[in-house]
């Protein structure tokens, strides 16, 4: 996709108790890109998204205002305090020295920050402006977490309650004790039509009321 879609086509966030909407951002896309295209692959591209996404309706969002905050945040490869000068990997910084702020990760990551909407895959844009606006359902409905390796095994062991949703292309997908008790359709994007987009899409009431109609021999012109 050369271009991003249009703020008036993108979706809203929303929460199934209906406390929580976030309108998503045209400026959010290319945050969300980046992570897809550094944290796995375009097969995880949904599970990646939608746990991004579970996860900004159960933190504390004060911290992030928009959802490419809580990206930028949450996934290393485009986290700052993860870059060169960041305060993970200068000098006197807790993983200086280590593998974690090896010289390739560096480069990785600055590799990460510095793609553009045209730089990055035609396959990760074309995923994520699909998501964005509604087309790509939910695989792991309650994960609010992804960590790799050891890391996941040892985040699962520390936090009792928690719980392995899926592992895939590196990474598994984690409920919190919190999220794993939400049904299915607890997080949802909302379209501009109406219709819903959860582990399925929910047409709107006008197109779901017609659907019935034609099922009971109605015809449309």
């Amino acid at each position: 996709m050369s271009a991003p879609p249009a703020q008036r086509n993108l979706v809203t966030l929303s929460a199934g108790d209906g406390a929580f909407r976030y309108q998503i951002q045209a400026s959010d896309l290319l945050w969300l890109a980046k992570m897809v295209r550094y944290e796995g692959d375009v097969d995880s591209a949904p599970a990646l998204l939608w746990t991004l996404a579970s996860r900004y309706v159960w933190i504390d969002r004060t911290r992030y205002p928009t959802l490419a905050a809580l990206a930028r945040n949450f996934s290393q490869p485009i986290n700052p305090i993860w870059a060169r000068g960041g305060s993970m990997c200068r000098a006197g910084g807790q993983y200086h020295g280590s593998d974690w702020c090896s010289e390739s990760r560096l480069k990785t990551r600055e590799r990460a920050v510095a793609e553009t909407w045209r730089s990055l895959p035609v396959a990760v844009t074309d995923i994520v402006a699909a998501w964005a606006t509604g087309r790509v359902t939910n695989p792991v409905p309650t994960a609010a977490n992804w960590a790799a390796g050891q890391v996941a095994t040892n985040y699962l062991a520390k936090h009792v309650g928690t719980a392995k949703i899926l592992t895939y292309a590196g990474n598994t997908f984690i409920a919190e004790v919190k999220t794993k008790a939400w049904p299915d359709d607890h997080v949802a994007l909302i379209n501009r039509d109406g219709s819903v987009t959860t582990t399925v899409l929910t047409p709107a009431p006008f197109f779901a009321s017609l659907a019935r109609g034609i099922g009971r021999g109605l015809s449309v012109v």
